[in-house]
């Protein structure tokens, strides 16, 4: 990604991550002042979000969204939805997708293997 933005001359970094963090331990503080450091513009955005304007940020990175697997359809939708927007998504939704859809096969054929 570049290191100055587009339009504003600051890069503005939309970091994906779930509602309610109080159950993890999250470190994106660690890269959010590095990137700040650098000059960027840094939001942490819950991927649940309604009304988010995406084409208000120069990419989006996928960092804490570990409820997806919840709404693993509705996560993927919003990913589209942000893909769809001309905005760099940095885990594109095809992959992701694939990623997510093969996990479960995986797991379910480990699981019924034989020792």
């Amino acid at each position: 990604m570049p290191s100055s933005g587009t339009r504003s001359g600051i890069f503005r970094v939309a970091l994906l991550t779930l509602d309610d963090r109080s159950a993890y331990v999250i470190d994106d503080d660690l890269a959010i002042a590095e990137l700040r450091a650098r000059g960027w513009q840094v939001a942490e955005v819950p991927w649940r979000r309604a009304g988010v304007q995406w084409r208000s940020f120069d990419a989006v990175v996928i960092r804490t969204t570990w409820d997806c697997q919840h709404d693993l359809e509705g996560f993927l939708s919003v990913l589209a939805d942000i893909e769809a927007t001309g905005v760099t998504l940095a885990n594109p939704v095809a992959l992701v997708r694939q990623r997510a859809l093969q996990r479960p096969r995986r797991e379910l054929t480990t699981a019924h293997k034989q020792p």
